[in-house]
């Protein structure tokens, strides 16, 4: 397996079956790890690369950009369930430098987005 393989393979994110209690069975393509239940897609994980470079910086981790998604009437039911809370984060890592041949500057931040309405649930889902 080379490089770019294990870049891509480490960053795998669905949603758990377990956690929606149903069976799934997973279908790989050329960008998507998708999880099909008995009432089709369930979740998918898709990637893309970001400026790939043959050699990239270790400070950035991998040269991938990604998504999960989820299909939105399962996100609503879960939200519907007592005790249940549905929070939003977002990562990303940013590199900069003024030369090629000088190091990243690495800044990376997170945010929690809002608490997303039911309508917002709606429209992110699958």
């Amino acid at each position: 397996m080379g490089r770019l393989h294990i870049d891509v393979a480490s960053n795998i994110r669905v949603a758990s079956p377990y956690l929606f209690g149903r069976p799934v069975t997973v279908q790989t393509g050329g960008t998507t790890v998708d999880l099909i239940d008995d009432r089709g897609l369930f979740s998918r994980w898709t990637h893309w690369y970001v400026d790939w470079e043959p050699v990239h910086p270790i400070a950035l981790v991998n040269p991938l950009g990604a998504l999960t998604t989820v299909r939105s009437s399962d996100l609503r039911s879960l939200a519907a369930e007592p005790g249940v809370d549905i929070a939003w984060f977002a990562r990303v890592k940013i590199g900069r430098r003024t030369e090629v041949y000088r190091d990243y500057e690495v800044e990376e931040r997170g945010f929690w987005l809002d608490d997303p309405a039911p309508e917002a649930i709606a429209k992110a889902g699958t």
